[in-house]
């Protein structure tokens, strides 16, 4: 079953938020998803249910600039002045709603994509806040190539481009993902080898949106901050992290990235694990092999997670 809830933002925006529950049986933990760019959170309600069918509890929202309400209003990709710090702490306010309306119940945070730095930015901030954490379809994008895609969209947002959806950076970013696919299909290949998936994602108007230069700036910025400023120093660095990808994810460089990120987080002390899938793309959780994906997903929370 789904319920459907709004809350605000900073008091600028409305986020349309969803609970997935079961009203036969209790949960035994909560999980809180956190979505990628360019899509929906009701991307994922396959996956909630399945979490539902195995005593889970599922919240999750559309952040800023993406969903319904960002459509109507005609928003998407806009995520305003700070947006990046904005979402992080949106995220926040999602898990501290799950935690309230469930209390005692261990908490775990899967984010993917976008969803997966926002939810590595959540992790650094509030490590207390979350008994798991899973990052799917992450990477690890350099200090130069940060340095320089940030300068590009700063310059853009001098010439009063800020609010314009800028082609050169989705170009930068998404068209040189798709580049890495041979003879693709369409312009979004590289999320997933199920020819079906793609479809239904290039048919949803609110996924694949050219996001304005000022998304870029903030999301870049972000990125930058998040892994070459401030290291963190956690005290209790032990909860358990899952690093989720296919093989052939190019935002994830194809491997380079994903496996740096899981070394950072087993560095910085904390309970990591790796799971990289031959042959996959980004979306692991629309891959031929999803079931495998969602089942080894549930394996992984069974053993790491008192529930």
């Amino acid at each position: 079953m789904r319920t459907d809830f709004e809350f605000d933002s900073f008091n600028e925006v409305k986020l349309e938020g969803h609970k997935w529950y079961s009203e036969d049986s209790q949960p035994r933990a909560i999980i809180v998803l956190s979505h990628g760019m360019a899509e929906s959170i009701l991307r994922y309600e396959a996956f909630a249910q399945f979490l539902v069918d195995n005593q889970f509890v599922v919240y999750g929202h559309s952040h800023r600039g993406h969903g319904q309400l960002a459509a109507a209003a005609g928003k998407l990709g806009y995520i305003g002045e700070d947006g990046w710090n904005k979402m992080v702490e949106d995220l926040k306010t999602v898990v501290d709603m799950a935690a309230k309306d469930f209390p005692g119940l261990p908490k775990v945070v899967y984010g993917h994509s976008m969803g997966s730095y926002v939810a590595r930015a959540f992790l650094k901030k509030y490590e207390h806040e979350a008994d798991a954490i899973v990052f799917s379809g992450t990477g690890f994008p350099s200090k130069m190539e940060l340095i320089g895609a940030g300068t590009i969209a700063k310059i853009e947002s001098v010439f009063n481009l800020k609010d314009e959806p800028s082609k050169r950076l989705d170009k930068l970013s998404f068209g040189k993902f798709n580049a890495q696919i041979k003879d693709p299909r369409t312009p979004f290949d590289w999320l997933s080898t199920v020819e079906e998936e793609v479809d239904k994602y290039i048919e949803n108007p609110l996924c694949g949106q050219i996001h304005p230069t000022s998304f870029f700036v903030n999301f870049i910025d972000g990125l930058y901050h998040l892994l070459y400023k401030n290291k963190p120093v956690f005290n209790e660095p032990q909860i358990p992290v899952l690093v989720l990808s296919g093989s052939n994810d190019p935002c994830g460089e194809c491997e380079t990235g994903v496996m740096k990120t899981g070394e950072y987080y087993k560095n910085l002390g904390f309970d990591t694990e790796i799971l990289l899938y031959p042959k996959g793309r980004h979306e692991m959780l629309n891959e031929a092999n999803r079931g495998e994906v969602y089942e080894d997903v549930i394996a992984w929370i069974n053993r790491k997670i008192e529930i």
